[in-house]
């Protein structure tokens, strides 16, 4: 096409394929297929003239698709020709704008709506009530672009998807399988890792570090699916099949890994990768003999709590000089679990010497030495209840475990102990058969977690990635947030500091009472959903704690459908708002999101116990939360705050970077 860069266009009887050839990856990448009355106006090409108009010139996001970048004063003469040029689909009334044509049975044919749902969409008058008619997402989604569909600007900046055949290609044209179904192509920084699992020379381990959205997990299924590509093109079948593991600490993503090895390989390769949460993993690996049961600190568990008092009054009553007392129990079981227990620290000079990266309370050597002291006691009281920490479990399962796997890949590795990695890495027939991702930036769970430790285990010499283009989240509400880590001692700046492929709206911020946040989030949810062209299953509530889950969810209209959902019980296909915490929402990722909760002594809450470095410990491990579930929105991002007393997280926001909302 004329004016255009590598951009064709393809007649389908009345309608018109645009698609983009790029000659050096040979691929070809479909963007538009409308009928020949839109397709021009979509793409924003004259016929007349054959060639681009003035508002493509006029885009800087859209130029990358010209043959040639337009001079200053060609730019200058287009912007003022489109500067009255309204969008349709974001209008000041966007709720109670009027559709731009009624439905009909014709229309809804053409979009092959099941008639069990046309009665609710041909009552519909407004955007707001399209909305609300209670019919799927991905219904509700089609209606919306073909009503407003979106220009090639926006299509040529989203994500592409890879079809790797013909019949992936009809799948995803008869509904049968789902655009999310498919695995984001790879940018030029990321193919040579994934290439390097074609061959028989993989050359490991291999260390990936990325930030939000980098593409991390999706360059982990494509080693995979690389792997059991290339062992199955050899056609030795005297060779048993390849043993793959893949494992991580966030259940969300086990579940849509698991889904998507099964749409790219089938039954035939789900058998051969076994995708597992890491303490399931251990599960499957204690000794047959193994009674113990795991508990964890919870300051609302009488049964661990009375056991850390018993710990603490034996060693008051041996040595008098015991520095610590009943306000210390969640500092001490988190050093002798996750410390402790967690760097496989077996004596008392080995604790005395180890530093401890990412512990708040600094400890003398007379300081661990009675942490020491409280340790052996502890471990006796568990033993009597046939108890034990997970670091025990861990230790358990790294003494028993066995290499059966041919490939082992821990994804989002800084949330993972270190005595857990040491059993992954057990788990793998060669050492050198180890693929590693971590974002230190987004430890929420690990506060120990070092690059150092990880690469001395894995004896990676320098086969080290780091993965700088964000693809999920726009580059507005990146830079609204990255300050949110600035407090943060143990920053990674190289994972920060990422390039933005997408472009999009400011996030919002507003500061009201708890009375008010409902009303805010029931104006503003619909309207960026309407905006975003997305239905009510692409929202997401994040909260601090399950209890302020359940007062959203409870103060939202019923026609939002919104449920609160705790961790074990996150469905991402429910059709309405997901309403969960902040913990919960890690790896996981919506269009439109708001983080709400936003208050003094709530967000970052009081610890019920500690010292003052005790504090200052829990306040940052809650930024870095609060950054993951800032960084969870892909499109649209709301904050927040109490106005009489908010969070100390919202200092410092540079009001340059966010709509301020005075009300909606």
């Amino acid at each position: 096409m004329n004016g255009w860069k590598n951009l064709y266009r393809l007649r389908l009887n009345e309608y018109r394929a645009v698609y983009h050839v790029d000659e050096k990856s040979k691929t070809v990448t479909l963007l538009l297929i409308e009928h020949r009355s839109k397709v021009y106006d979509l793409l924003g090409h004259d016929p007349a003239k054959n060639q681009p108009t003035s508002r493509i010139i006029a885009d800087e996001q859209a130029q990358k698709l010209l043959e040639r970048i337009p001079s200053q004063e060609e730019f200058a003469k287009a912007y003022e020709q489109t500067l009255n040029e309204q969008p349709s689909v974001n209008s000041e009334d966007a709720d109670s704008a009027p559709l731009p044509s009624e439905f009909n049975d014709e229309l809804l044919d053409s979009l092959n709506i099941p008639l069990n749902y046309r009665q609710p969409l041909l009552n519909c008058k407004t955007r707001e009530e399209l909305l609300f008619c209670g019919i799927p997402d991905k219904l509700l989604e089609k209606i919306i672009d073909s009503l407003w569909p979106p220009r090639i600007e926006e299509v040529a900046n989203a994500p592409k998807r890879e079809l790797g055949s013909i019949e992936a290609l009809e799948e995803l044209a008869g509904g049968s399988r789902p655009l999310e179904s498919f695995l984001l192509v790879l940018d030029e920084t990321q193919k040579p890792l994934a290439n390097r699992f074609k061959t028989d020379d993989v050359k490991g381990p291999w260390i990936v570090k990325g930030g939000p959205g980098s593409g991390k997990s999706t360059v982990v299924l494509h080693c995979i699916m690389n792997l059991l590509w290339n062992y199955r093109s050899q056609f030795d079948f005297e060779r048993r099949p390849l043993r793959i593991l893949l494992t991580t600490y966030t259940k969300s993503l086990v579940r849509a890994s698991q889904q998507l090895i099964g749409f790219m390989g089938g039954e035939k390769f789900r058998k051969q990768v076994e995708i597992v949460h890491v303490d399931e993993l251990v599960k499957k690996h204690l000794p047959s003999t193994w009674t113990l049961r795991p508990i964890f600190y919870s300051s609302r568990n009488p049964e661990i709590n009375n056991l850390l008092s018993n710990a603490i009054r034996i060693c008051q009553t041996k040595d008098k000089s015991f520095p610590f007392d009943e306000n210390d129990k969640e500092f001490l079981f988190e050093e002798v679990d996750n410390l402790i227990g967690g760097n496989e620290i077996l004596d008392a000079e080995q604790y005395a010497s180890f530093e401890r990266i990412g512990m708040g309370r600094r400890l003398g050597r007379n300081q661990r030495k009675h942490v020491w002291s409280f340790w052996e006691v502890f471990q006796k009281e568990l033993t009597s209840k046939n108890l034990c920490t997970r670091s025990q479990r861990f230790a358990a399962a790294l003494k028993n475990s066995k290499p059966i796997y041919d490939y082992v890949f821990i994804d989002e590795a800084q949330d993972i102990l270190p005595i857990a990695l040491r059993m992954c890495l057990k788990l793998v027939s060669n050492s050198k058969n180890v693929f590693v991702t971590a974002d230190r930036n987004q430890s929420i769970y690990n506060s120990g977690f070092s690059w150092k430790r990880v690469q001395e285990d894995l004896d990676f010499r320098g086969r080290s990635t780091i993965f700088q283009r964000n693809y999920r989240t726009t580059r507005e509400i990146m830079d609204a947030i990255r300050h949110i880590l600035d407090t943060d001692k143990q920053i990674d700046d190289e994972t920060l500091n990422e390039q933005h492929v997408l472009q999009g709206e400011m996030p919002d911020l507003s500061y009201t009472s708890e009375e008010q946040e409902s009303k805010i989030l029931k104006e503003w949810i619909p309207r960026s959903l309407l905006e975003e062209r997305v239905g009510l299953g692409c929202a997401a509530v994040l909260c601090p704690t399950n209890a302020y889950c359940e007062k959203i969810a409870d103060a939202l209209p019923s026609k939002f459908n919104a449920v609160a959902m705790k961790p074990a019980e996150v469905d991402l296909t429910h059709r309405g708002i997901k309403v969960m915490t902040m913990h919960a929402a890690k790896g996981l990722q919506f269009p439109v999101v708001a983080v709400v909760g936003l208050k003094r002594n709530e967000m970052p809450w009081k610890v019920r116990s500690g010292s003052d470095e005790d504090q200052s410990e829990s306040d940052q491990k809650l930024r870095r939360t609060f950054f993951v579930a800032c960084s969870r929105a892909m499109r649209r991002l709301l904050v927040v705050g109490n106005q009489s007393q908010p969070s100390p997280f919202l200092e410092g926001f540079d009001e340059e970077n966010w709509n301020i909302l005075s009300e909606l």
